[in-house]
């Protein structure tokens, strides 16, 4: 039984799919099962929607919105879903033809400064690579989008960036003293404290006494690195 995800695909590219399904051993050994799955079946009451007619069934509601969190992070933000065609802006049912004007509208009383800071959350279900471009092209129309200091003219990224992924995490602080030292001494590093050549678990133990003492460590691949440790200032004249 595969398992089959479709989003936002016609039906008469799934026909043609389901065809060269059909073709495949895979199709007759598995006792003629398609590999298109049939649509789910509509709750009792729904309308019945024909091939080729509009429907009036409603898209799903837009999911909980975070836009308490957005505000309170930032001064000046705005929320955006867009579920297939449908597009919500700050939580209202907004139109392609009108969305433009609702940035514009939203924004209108931001200072100059927010165009360089501000806050989004933006979320997309079953849109297509299409219906993205005629949004972003509606974007790039709005002040926003032409005094924003980001240079990227879209407001939902082409499926190509992929810029769903999870953020990057913050760099990492600054290494302690002590732990520079014990990954310097893993290195078989030398070690001079106050111009003196020592061990390296002198020199862990001197950092270990007092974690203010000046260091400076040289890299010389591929020989070992080089440590100086002093109470004062350090100055490591080079011979060449």
């Amino acid at each position: 039984h595969p398992n089959v995800y479709i989003a936002s695909t016609p039906k008469s590219f799934l026909d043609k799919v389901e065809a060269e399904f059909t073709k495949t051993k895979f199709f007759k050994a598995n006792g003629g099962i398609g590999i298109i799955p049939p649509p789910p079946p509509l709750p009792p009451g729904a309308p019945k929607v024909k091939m080729g007619e509009a429907s009036n069934i409603p898209p799903p509601p837009p999911p909980p919105s975070n836009m308490g969190t957005i505000k309170n992070k930032y001064k000046y933000s705005y929320v955006l879903y867009v579920n297939g065609e449908t597009i919500y802006l700050e939580g209202k049912k907004v139109s392609l033809s009108n969305f433009a004007k609702a940035m514009d509208t939203h924004t209108k009383d931001w200072p100059a400064s927010a165009y360089k800071f501000y806050g989004v959350s933006a979320k997309r279900e079953n849109v297509s690579e299409d219906f993205i471009k005629k949004l972003n092209t509606a974007y790039q129309k709005t002040k926003l989008a032409k005094k924003s200091s980001i240079k990227e003219p879209y407001i939902l990224a082409p499926a190509a960036l992929n810029l769903s992924v999870p953020p990057s995490p913050p760099p990492p602080g600054p290494e302690k003293p002590l732990d520079h030292v014990i990954a310097m001494a893993k290195r078989n590093a030398t070690f001079h404290y106050e111009n003196e050549k020592i061990t390296s678990d002198k020199a862990i133990n001197l950092l270990k006494e007092n974690s203010d003492l000046n260091i400076q460590t040289r890299l010389n691949d591929p020989k070992p690195p080089m440590v100086y440790i002093s109470k004062k200032g350090i100055t490591v004249e080079d011979h060449k």
